[in-house]
C-alpha cells in the first residue's frame, strides 16, 4: 500500500475573507517567540488541519529524529486518533516545521539509514489497518507498510511503539510493541525476537557494541538486555526498587555505553557496568515528581544528561552523571513536559514537548554553565553557625556565593552578607543560641546573576558541648597505654594531651594515652566546626596503685603463650600469642605484661631502640642488640642482647626480673621459668 503525501494550500485572500466573516484575525508563519539563548520559544506548526484552516496549528510532538548528516533537517512525529498527526519536517533546524505524510496515522517515532538518509522508518501505534512500520525510500515524499512477519499480537494488531536501527548494519531494525520483533533485511520480513509476554518501550542498541540491545518494559519485568555473545534476552533489574520495574524511559551514553539511565515510578536510575547493577540518583523533588520521569536524553558529544517529567520538574540537565541538576525552565508555559531532546549536531539545541501544549525549542549559551552549590552543612556554635559547601560541577562562571538564611517558613529574601563569600565556606554570627535557622547557598556568576539554589539545612546554635568520654573520675589504670572512647559534635576537632586524634562522621573518636607511674593528668580540648574550644581535663592512676603488696609467683613454660600469676592463667603477650624462647641458653619472651603485672611501668622509644622498665626504686634501660644494659644509672654487662623477633621486643627474662629483687628458678625438664616477687 503506497500513500501519496497531500498538501493541502488555500488562497490568502479566501482566509483573509473568511477571518473577517467570522471574527479572526489571521496569523502569519513566524515564530512567535524571538530565540534568545537559555530560553524556550514555541515553534508553531502552521496550516496543518486538512478540514478545516487553522494557522499557526500548535501541537507537541512524540518524539524528534535529526538527519545524521544536514543539521538543519529535523523530522518529528505524532500521534493522536484522528486529526493533527503523522510525520512533520524542518529544514531549518526545527523553527518552523510542515507536514511530510503519514497524516492517516498516529506514528511514534521515527529512525534514519545512517548510510542513506533518503530511507525513513516509521513507526504507528494507531488502531485499524495503518498500523506497524512504514518505509520511506525518498526522504518521506512516499511511504510503504511493511509489515510481513509481524504476528501473535494482542488483538491481532501489532501496534508498534519503538524502533530501532542497527548503526554498523542498517537492514538491521528492532521493532517493540508487545515483545521484540526484527528485520535483518531493512523491513521487508520480520521475526519474533522475544519478551512476547510484556510491551517492550524503548529499544537501545549499543553503538559500541551493535550486537547487545537493551529494552525497557512494562508488567513489572524491568529492564532486558540482549547481550552481544549471549542467545536470549537476560533481566537486568539488580538496584531498582521491588515494586518500580515498570520502565518510563531509557537512555545511553554513546561515549561509555556501559553507563545507562532509566526511569521508573520511583525515580531515575543510572548504571556504570552495562546494567548489571543500578543506582538511585540523589535527583531532589517529591516523590510525585520523581515518578513521572517520562524521558531521559544524553548529548552525544558532552555526555550531559536531559531528563523530562510530566509533573512539575520540567526539564532538568546535568553535567556529572545524573548527581547535580539544574533546571531549565525559562519560558515554558508549564512545567509538565513529556519529552525531551538534544541535537546531535549542537548541544546547545533541545527540543522538549510540554504536556497540553506544544513544541518548545531553546538554544544554550556557551560557556556560562548555571550550576547549583552542593552539599551544603550546617555547624551550630555559640551564637554562631558554620557553614560548609562544596562547589558547582563546573566553577568556569562562578565569581563567589550568596549565603541566605531564614529563621521562619517565609522565603529567603536577602542574602546574609552583603558581598559574595569567595570559599565555600561561611560563618554568620548574627544568630541568638536556642533559635532554628535555615540556610541555603547560590553561586554567583560573573555577570552578577545567581544559580540555582543548594540543598536546604537548618540549625540550632547553643553552647558548646563538653565532650563526653569514657574515663571515671580518679580512674586506675592496669596498663601503661590506656585506651578511652569519647564523642563529640560532628565535624570537630579533637586533640588528647596535644595530639589530634581522629573523629568519625558522627563525632566518635577513640585515644591511646601512654601512662607514667603515679597520676596522669589526660588533658582532652575539643574545637566545632563554629571555632569555639573546650577542655575537658581526667585523672588517671597508674603504676603505685597497680604494685603487689603481697609476695607473688610467676610461671612462665618455653614455647607457651600463657603465665600464670599466683595460680591465675595471664596472656604473655595480649593478642599476639608471643611464647618465651632460648636464645644461646637465655630466656627471652615481651616483657611488658610480665612487668607490669609486677607493679612497674615499660616504656618503648622507637627512635633509640631501646626499653625501659621502672620498678619501685629500680630503672632498666636496655639497647636493641646490644649486650650493654643501664641498671639505676650504672653499665651492666649481658650474656644476650635484648632483639626484636617476629615483630616483637624480646628481652633477657633472668637478667630483668633478678635486677629488679626478683627471685627466678629454671626447670630443665618442664621447661618452664618461676619467678617469685
Amino acid at each position: 500500500m503506497k500513500i501519496n503525501i497531500k498538501f493541502v494550500k488555500q488562497v490568502i485572500g479566501i482566509l483573509i475573507l473568511v477571518g473577517l466573516v467570522v471574527g479572526l484575525t489571521p496569523i502569519t508563519n513566524s515564530v512567535e517567540a524571538s530565540a534568545q539563548d537559555d530560553r524556550w520559544y514555541k515553534v508553531p506548526v502552521p496550516e496543518y488541519d486538512k478540514w478545516y484552516r487553522v494557522s499557526d496549528f500548535d501541537i507537541n510532538f512524540d518524539h524528534i529524529t535529526f538527519d545524521p548528516v544536514d543539521p538543519q533537517l529535523v523530522y518529528a512525529t505524532r500521534s493522536a486518533q484522528t486529526t493533527a498527526r503523522g510525520v512533520f519536517v524542518s529544514t531549518d533546524g526545527g523553527d518552523h516545521w510542515s507536514l511530510l505524510g503519514l497524516d492517516c496515522c498516529s506514528i511514534v517515532d521515527l529512525v534514519i539509514d545512517p548510510t542513506n538518509t533518503q530511507i525513513l522508518y516509521a513507526a504507528a501505534a494507531g488502531l485499524g489497518d495503518n498500523y506497524g512500520v512504514f518505509k520511506s525510500v525518498d526522504k518521506g515524499q512516499h511511504w510503504t507498510l511493511i509489515n510481513n512477519g509481524f504476528r501473535d499480537c494482542p488483538g491481532g494488531t501489532c501496534r508498534v511503539d519503538c524502533l530501532a536501527i542497527n548503526p554498523s548494519n542498517p537492514n538491521e531494525l528492532y521493532a517493540g510493541f508487545w515483545g521484540v520483533f526484527r528485520s535483518t533485511n531493512g523491513g521487508e520480513t520480520w521475526e519474533k525476537r522475544g519478551l512476547h509476554f510484556t510491551y517492550v518501550h524503548p529499544i537501545i542498541i549499543d553503538p559500541k557494541d551493535p550486537a547487545t540491545v537493551y529494552a525497557g518494559t512494562d508488567r513489572a519485568h524491568g529492564v532486558y538486555k540482549f547481550p552481544s555473545s549471549g542467545t536470549d534476552w537476560v533481566e537486568m533489574s539488580n538496584g531498582f526498587d521491588k515494586d518500580a520495574l515498570n520502565i518510563y524511559a531509557l537512555a545511553i551514553d554513546p561515549n561509555n555505553t556501559q553507563i545507562l539511565y532509566a526511569s521508573n515510578n520511583k525515580g531515575l536510575y543510572k548504571t556504570t557496568n552495562g546494567a548489571q547493577s543500578w543506582t538511585k540518583l540523589p535527583l531532589e523533588g517529591t516523590e510525585y515528581n520523581l515518578a513521572s520521569i517520562r524521558s531521559i536524553a544524553v548529548d552525544p558529544k558532552t555526555s550531559a544528561v536531559y531528563i523530562a517529567s510530566t509533573y512539575g520538574l520540567a526539564v532538568e540537565k546535568s553535567i556529572d552523571g545524573g548527581y547535580t541538576w539544574v533546571q531549565l525552565s525559562n519560558g515554558l508555559p508549564r512545567l509538565d513536559v513529556n519529552y525531551i531532546t538534544v541535537s546531535p549536531h549542537d548541544s546547545r539545541v533541545l527540543f522538549a514537548s510540554v504536556s497540553g501544549e506544544e513544541t518548545y525549542k531553546m538554544i544554550q549559551s556557551a560557556g556560562a554553565p548555571n550550576y547549583p552549590a552542593k552539599n551544603l552543612r550546617a555547624y551550630p556554635g555559640n551564637s554562631k553557625v558554620a557553614l560548609e559547601w562544596d562547589a558547582p560541577s563546573d566553577t568556569s562562571n562562578v565569581s563567589g556565593y550568596y549565603v541566605y538564611r531564614r529563621s521562619s517558613v517565609t522565603n529567603y529574601s536577602e542574602p546574609a552578607s552583603d558581598f559574595p563569600v569567595k570559599e565555600t565556606k561561611y560563618v554568620d554570627e548574627n544568630v541568638e543560641n536556642g533559635k532554628t535557622y535555615y540556610y541555603s547557598v547560590r553561586a554567583v556568576h560573573k555577570d552578577g546573576t545567581v544559580s540555582p539554589p543548594s540543598n536546604e539545612v537548618s540549625a540550632v546554635p547553643k553552647a558548646p558541648t563538653p565532650p563526653v568520654v569514657n574515663i571515671p573520675d580518679n580512674a586506675k589504670a592496669t596498663s601503661s597505654q590506656y585506651t578511652f572512647t569519647g564523642k563529640v559534635d560532628p565535624g570537630s576537632t579533637v586533640t588528647v594531651n596535644g595530639k589530634q586524634v581522629s573523629v568519625d562522621a558522627s563525632g566518635n573518636f577513640t585515644a591511646v594515652v601512654t601512662l607514667t607511674s603515679g597520676t596522669n593528668t589526660i588533658t582532652i580540648q575539643v574545637t566545632n566546626k563554629a571555632g569555639d574550644t573546650t577542655t575537658v581535663k581526667k585523672t588517671v592512676i597508674y603504676g603505685s596503685t597497680t604494685t603487689p603488696t603481697s609476695k607473688m609467683t610467676i610461671v612462665l613454660k618455653i614455647g607457651d603463650p600463657y603465665m600464670t600469676v599466683n595460680g591465675v592463667k595471664k596472656e604473655i603477650d595480649p593478642g599476639r600469642g608471643t611464647v618465651p624462647v632460648i636464645v644461646k641458653g637465655r630466656t627471652l619472651l615481651p616483657i611488658r605484661a610480665l612487668i607490669e603485672t609486677m607493679g612497674g611501668t615499660v616504656d618503648w622509644d622507637a627512635n633509640a631502640r631501646k626499653v625501659t622498665i621502672k620498678l619501685k626504686n629500680t630503672t632498666i634501660v636496655l639497647t636493641i642488640d646490644s649486650k650493654q644494659a643501664m641498671v639505676n644509672g650504672k653499665a651492666k654487662e649481658m650474656d644476650v642482647a635484648p632483639q626484636i623477633i617476629n615483630g616483637r621486643t624480646m628481652v633477657p627474662l633472668r637478667f630483668v626480673t633478678e635486677a629488679l629483687g626478683a627471685a627466678v628458678d629454671w626447670n630443665a625438664d618442664t621447661k618452664t621459668v618461676t619467678i617469685k616477687y
